[in-house]
């Protein structure tokens, strides 16, 4: 039992699919994290130039894709994790009906009943345990892409100084030949 049990966990919770699976969690929350910064510095932009919350397309894309993630995440991991469950959790009624058959039903000598009690108790403990590697495993596939994603920021080189690089003089900021129309509009606002 605990062999199928384990079988079952390894198949959701380790390989290269889920590893794959994990990362473009990660890409989509970061996409959507990244969409919903967008939109709240938007929004004075909405109000002031009369936009419509339509104006951001790509933040409702990017929750829809979160979203179609989560469904196929659900649905792959339906069958095996119920597979899971059932296996580690009828570990305990093959264990009674084992210790029926070994003990023909009628010995219950206080020997046997003591080991019998043990793994009574003992065997929800396997289940609990297996449950608990296959979340750290997943925790553990999270914190790899996460580092790695840490990396590929940090490999990235530095930007390039100017040439001639200049203080600004003061605290002044212009718009020089910067104009702006409304949706519908030919001129300039």
């Amino acid at each position: 039992m605990v062999v199928m049990a384990a079988a079952a966990m390894l198949s959701m919770a380790g390989g290269k699919a889920l590893r794959k699976s994990l990362e473009s969690y990660q890409t989509a929350l970061a996409g959507m994290n990244r969409e919903a910064v967008e939109y709240v510095r938007g929004m004075s932009v909405v109000k002031t130039f009369q936009q419509t919350v339509d104006s951001f397309r790509e933040f409702k894309a990017s929750i829809d894709g979160f979203g179609e993630w989560a469904v196929k995440y659900t649905m792959w991991c339906q069958k095996r994790m119920t597979a899971f469950v059932v296996i580690s959790s009828s570990a305990i009624s093959l264990l009674i009906i084992t210790a029926l058959a070994l003990n023909g039903g009628t010995d219950w000598s206080s020997g046997f009943l003591s080991d019998f009690i043990f793994y009574v108790v003992f065997t929800p403990i396997i289940s609990l345990l297996l449950l608990r590697i296959m979340y750290s495993s997943r925790e553990g596939m999270i914190v790899d892409d996460a580092l790695a994603r840490v990396d590929e920021l940090l490999a990235q080189g530095p930007l390039p100084e100017p040439e001639s690089p200049k203080a600004p003089e003061n605290m002044t900021v212009r718009f020089e030949g910067v104009t702006f129309t409304y949706p519908g509009s030919e001129t300039p606002a």
